[in-house]
């Protein structure tokens, strides 16, 4: 079964999010909640009004695999939820 989940940034510091069950953002992509592919429009609709509050800004669904943990399909997406990519300041 193909899965999907809510990711957007915070308004105040550009923090990765997810939402999660109960409608809030968390930055822990596993605290996030995934639904079935057909459920995700519904999702969308409820983050809209995250968007009015200006809690965050340009929420889209993302396909996720579901098995013990979340696990973004796309790279980009892997990227947003395990942070970057090189070490900073070495």
């Amino acid at each position: 079964m193909k899965y999907r989940m809510i990711t957007a940034q915070l308004l105040a510091d550009g923090a990765n999010v997810w939402m999660d069950a109960a409608g809030n953002w968390t930055t822990d992509i596993n605290k996030g909640r995934y639904v079935p592919e057909a459920d995700a429009d519904a999702l969308l609709k409820q983050a809209a009004d995250a968007v009015a509050k200006c809690l965050i800004v340009g929420p889209y669904a993302i396909d996720v695999v579901a098995d013990g943990t979340v696990v973004p399909v796309r790279i980009r997406e892997q990227i947003r939820a395990n942070g970057p990519t090189v070490h900073y300041g070495a």
